[in-house]
């Protein structure tokens, strides 16, 4: 088992290719405290990055910046090379193509020394595919975040078939340190631990949607109003421990788990072919075209703070 850099040992971080969850991780990191070295293929992507920062970095101060917090130690590369020289650690954000992911790790790999560890944020491919091309493997992690990601705190960690057990410790650490709740996978699993779960409510609210059971408005308010309300403070197996009362989970199970199964039996199925993306694409806008995304998405941010902040637990005496 090698020895990598983590946790506070980390001052400069590499951002392999920027986008959505490239932009939410600069602005994280940047109010970590951190230099970001980030690399870009476009010439002007660097002024949309910049940008996007900018309309993150309110929610950010509202959490609490960390000391030395500063959008100035963002600098922009079109050389890979250039971007990673004398960065710690690597987190990589290219589009969701193996093939691709595959080609950048094993340039990222002769970019950076052999205990920098290389994360991907990507949303279901696997490691063991990505790292493959590398010299160094061993260093090679999944560091998936959930988003926004400068706000969320999930960050789902694994390693490939190559990967040493002590880079995911690192991984983890580092995470940890920065102020993210990693969780470890046990093993590599397509789409990984948060979005299997949330695609599986998804799958059923679509089914309910083209089923005609419930509009889009009303199938979005019974998840907030019910489950998701308690899901932000105990996961489901808690929830349903404490729905069992004094009995716990054995007195839920012994109570409810006819009718659980019986509703197992009847989700819906749905394929999102062209007509159904369709339908749903439809009925969506229909409901929510009425203000701008850019609008919504910081009308989220500002309440998704205002819940971390009421969640966040007391500060010691």
């Amino acid at each position: 088992m090698g020895t990598y850099r983590a946790g506070a040992e980390i001052k400069t971080v590499g951002l392999v290719a920027g986008g959505y969850v490239g932009a939410g991780w600069a602005a994280f990191l940047l109010g970590r405290g951190l230099c970001v070295r980030a690399w870009l293929r476009r010439p002007e992507a660097g002024n949309e990055l910049r940008a996007e920062i900018d309309a993150l970095w309110p929610d950010l101060e509202r959490l609490g910046l960390a000391p030395g917090a500063d959008r100035a130690r963002l600098e922009v590369f079109t050389s890979l090379e250039e971007a990673l020289a004398g960065c710690d650690f690597v987190q990589e954000n290219a589009a969701e193509n193996a093939a691709l992911k595959a080609e950048l790790y094993a340039r990222i790999d002769g970019c950076v020394a052999p205990d920098v560890l290389i994360a991907s944020s990507t949303s279901s491919l696997s490691m063991t595919d990505m790292q493959a091309g590398c010299r160094h493997p061993e260093r090679c992690v999944l560091g998936h975040p959930f988003t926004p990601t400068h706000l969320m705190c999930l960050v789902e960690v694994v390693g490939g078939a190559r990967t040493d057990p002590a880079a995911v410790d690192a991984a983890m650490a580092t995470y940890t340190c920065w102020g993210k709740m990693p969780v470890r996978l046990s093993r590599e699993i397509f789409g990984h631990i948060g979005n299997r779960l949330a695609t599986a409510l998804w799958r059923e609210a679509v089914n309910l949607l083209l089923e005609g059971v419930a509009s889009v408005e009303d199938i979005d308010r019974a998840v907030v109003e019910g489950p998701g309300r308690k899901w932000a403070i105990s996961g489901p197996f808690e929830s349903y421990h404490l729905s069992g009362g004094k009995g716990g989970m054995t007195r839920f199970l012994e109570s409810y788990a006819a009718g659980i199964q019986r509703r197992w039996d009847d989700l819906g199925t749905p394929v999102l072919d062209a007509p159904t993306r369709a339908r749903i694409s439809e009925l969506v806008e229909a409901r929510l075209s009425d203000v701008p995304v850019e609008r919504r998405a910081a009308q989220r941010g500002a309440l998704l703070v205002n819940l971390m902040l009421a969640l966040a637990p007391p500060a010691e005496a």
